[in-house]
This record gives C-alpha cells, sequence and structure tokens, in this order.
C-alpha cells in the first residue's frame, strides 16, 4: 500500500492473475512483452536495493515460466528511475537488473527497457548515470530494446509542458462564453439549493467561480474533469428525485457543465498554444527537416527518431487523426543535426 487510493503489486501470484485477465481482454494467444512498472516504488516504501533486486528475480522467475507456457514472448522494465541521478536513494541501476535475469538463466527472455525520452527529458542520452554511462549505451552494450515514452509531454521547471498544437479557438470569445455559461450553471445550483436544501447539493458552477483563477495547467485540469467532475456528478445526479421537473433540471445541469468544461479546456489550450508555437518556431529556425512539418508534435518525433538508440516509442495516441498526423512525416534528420538543437533548446524554454 503507498497511500489510500494506491497499492503496488510485482509478485508472481499477481503477474499470473493479470496475464490471464490482460489475454483475455486483448482476446490474443499470447502477449508479446510484459513490462514490470516502477520496481522503484519498492525502495520508495522501504525496501532494501537488495530485497528489491530480490522481489525482482521472483518476478522474473514467474515471467519465465510464462514464456514457457507460451502466454508472454518477451518482458522488460519500465522505470523513471533509470535516468535518475546515481546518488538517489531510489535509483535504479539497468545493470544490476540485468544480472538478475541473466542469474535465472543465460538464455532468457529479459528483452526491454521503457524509459521517458523528450525534447526537455534528454537524461536517457546525456546523463551517465550508469556508472560512468548513460541508459541509452547501457541498453544497447547489453542488446536491450530501448522503448520510449512520454514523447508529447515533459516535466520542465516545475511544469508540465505539452508538445501538440491544440486547435486554434478565439480566446476572447471562448472567457466571455465561459464566464456566461458560469452564471448561467450557478443559477441552475442556487435553484436546486432553494428546492432541496438537505441534498449535498451539485455546486461545480460554485466551484469553478472560485478557483478559475488558479486552472492554469491543462493536464491537472484534464485529470481532475475526468477523475472528479465528471465521476462525482454523475453519482450525485442519482439523488435527486426521480420526476418530470427533476428530469428537465438534469438533461439542463448536464449540458450546461458540459459546456462550461469544455470551454475551460479550451482556454487552457489557448494559453498552452502560446509556447507551442515560441518552440515550434525555434525548431524551424534551427533546421529544414524540421520546417516540413506544420505540427509540433511531428517536429519533436522526427528529431526522437533520429536516434539510432531508440528502437520504439509509445506514442499515447488518443484518436485517428494522431496517427494520421504521424504517417504525414516525410524525412528523418541525422543525429548530428539534431543533437545541438536538443541540448539547447531546453536551456531556451
Amino acid at each position: 500500500k503507498i497511500n489510500d487510493q494506491t497499492s503496488h503489486c510485482i509478485s508472481p501470484d499477481y503477474l499470473e492473475f493479470q496475464i490471464g485477465i490482460s489475454l483475455r481482454r486483448l482476446n490474443v494467444e499470447y502477449i508479446d512483452i510484459v513490462f514490470i512498472q516502477s520496481p522503484e516504488i519498492l525502495l520508495s516504501q522501504g525496501y532494501s536495493k537488495e530485497e528489491m533486486l530480490a522481489s525482482l528475480k521472483k518476478s522474473f522467475e514467474h515471467l519465465e515460466v510464462e514464456v514457457m507456457r507460451g502466454r508472454i514472448k518477451y518482458y522488460g522494465i519500465a522505470s523513471s528511475s533509470l535516468l535518475k541521478k546515481d546518488i538517489a536513494s531510489d535509483h535504479i541501476n539497468l545493470r544490476e537488473i540485468y544480472q538478475v535475469a541473466q542469474s535465472i538463466r543465460p538464455n532468457n527472455r529479459f528483452a526491454a527497457v521503457q524509459i521517458p525520452f523528450n525534447l526537455f527529458e534528454t537524461y536517457a542520452y546525456s546523463d551517465k548515470n550508469q556508472k560512468g554511462k548513460s541508459v541509452f549505451e547501457v541498453a544497447k552494450e547489453l542488446e536491450l530494446a530501448t522503448i520510449t515514452c512520454r514523447p508529447l509531454t515533459s516535466h520542465h521547471r516545475d511544469k508540465l509542458h505539452h508538445f501538440i498544437t491544440f486547435p486554434i479557438h478565439d480566446e476572447a470569445a471562448t472567457k466571455g462564453k465561459l464566464h456566461q455559461n458560469l452564471l448561467e450553471l450557478i443559477e441552475l445550483e442556487k435553484e436546486m439549493m432553494s428546492k432541496l436544501s438537505a441534498y449535498p447539493s451539485l455546486n461545480w458552477g460554485h466551484f469553478l467561480r472560485d478557483h478559475l483563477e488558479s486552472i492554469c495547467d491543462l493536464w491537472k485540469w484534464t485529470n481532475y474533469l475526468q477523475k472528479h467532475i465528471r465521476p462525482k456528478t454523475a453519482e450525485q445526479m442519482t439523488f435527486l428525485p426521480y420526476d418530470p421537473f427533476w428530469e428537465i433540471w438534469r438533461n439542463r445541469y448536464t449540458q450546461k457543465i458540459n459546456l462550461t468544461t469544455r470551454l475551460v479546456t479550451e482556454s487552457l489550450e489557448s494559453i498552452s498554444n502560446l509556447r507551442t508555437n515560441q518552440i515550434a518556431n525555434y525548431l524551424e529556425s534551427k533546421s529544414p527537416f524540421l520546417a516540413e512539418s506544420k505540427k509540433l508534435s511531428n517536429k519533436v518525433t522526427q528529431m526522437y527518431l533520429s536516434f539510432p538508440e531508440v528502437d520504439s516509442i509509445i506514442m499515447g495516441l488518443g484518436s485517428p487523426e494522431y496517427v494520421k498526423d504521424l504517417l504525414a512525416i516525410k524525412s528523418i534528420p541525422t543525429k548530428e543535426e539534431v543533437l545541438p538543437i536538443l541540448l539547447d533548446v531546453r536551456m531556451r524554454f
């Protein structure tokens, strides 16, 4: 147990159970690769490094059994702690993880490592935190596939940055509509409170009015919308009386809360686009290859693909349009062209 909402488990029994569920859900006979996610969590919860490695060995032993059963082909670890300074308490050494698999059997199926790599988080290439070598270098030395993640978002200077060009919105019109809809949402809530005074009220209009100025991070807002506002609104609606008046009220409130939250999202997208455009213009000025693509997401993907150390990128694509965008990439610059830009852009932004 990590906290009241989160637990972490890599035990053989749990892995066996989850692989079985995934096979049924995916409707496949086997899974190409299974990643042990964030084994460093054990270190943060009081395990020694030896205890963490012993737990990993039990997990790897079971995954080797899963390979022999034909349910998986390969396995690996996904960890951002591979990129941390070697003095960090939860730093992970890739060679030590590799030796755990080697101790089980020399021809093991430990085959890949998944790590963040993006425009601002270049540590997999730049930081020599693996006893004098980078993660990229050690992975290639050990003949492990390198799969990078978080390509379109980055934690940098205590903020989350997006490398995505959002749809263009009329910011002034969006803010005007947002404030008007907030007023109408609040009036609906006042109507409910006057008729159902004892009801634990739906008060998202009041909440957003009081906190609107502090909502400035698109990722945090989207996360809060999905995990709190939408599910709690749906739950609270079920407590309203079931009669014609409240059925009409439910529909009006649902439409108004959906429109209001969409306008908040559009406003934050406009703010994000200001930084996005700055980065995109800078990249275009530095390389003719990067000027070919219209969208920043394509420009940065071109840069990542220039690294021969990167075997695959997990893009996290949410719609077919994103896939079509990436298929429009025409050329890939060389690593030598990209490196000076990559090392400079983080300092500039």
